[in-house]
């Protein structure tokens, strides 16, 4: 068997727009090659407007409108654990309500889930 290697490219938003919780970067995005390899000529162009203007911070760099910045990933949906509901009362019409802890494969609570049918 061989064994396939593939290289990512772990992103993170900058001092004022992230926050670190439990050694965790909150956002933070993992590209694949060809997704950085498809933005690095954008993001080089905002580092090159950037350093034009020595570097001030306050000379924001106005992209055309926000998807266009390459830097920007829409949200997706990330698995934070599981959790179990018995579904057996729907059988017999009954109403669900009910609250059950979001488990992660560490066997820590992540939250809650809660069901109402």
């Amino acid at each position: 068997d061989k064994f396939i290697t593939e290289v990512f490219v772990l992103v993170c938003t900058d001092a004022e727009h992230h926050t670190y919780t439990n050694n965790v970067w909150m956002s933070e995005h993992l590209w694949s090659m060809s997704k950085f390899i498809s933005r690095i000529d954008e993001i080089r162009e905002l580092y090159h407007v950037w350093f034009t203007n020595n570097g001030d911070a306050s000379r924001r760099v106005m992209l055309p409108r926000p998807e266009s910045d390459p830097f920007l990933d829409t949200p997706e949906d990330k698995l934070i654990g599981s959790a179990t509901i018995q579904l057996e009362a729907i059988s017999y019409s009954l109403d669900i309500r009910e609250k059950s802890p979001i488990v992660n494969h560490k066997g820590d609570i992540q939250g809650d889930l809660n069901v109402r049918i």
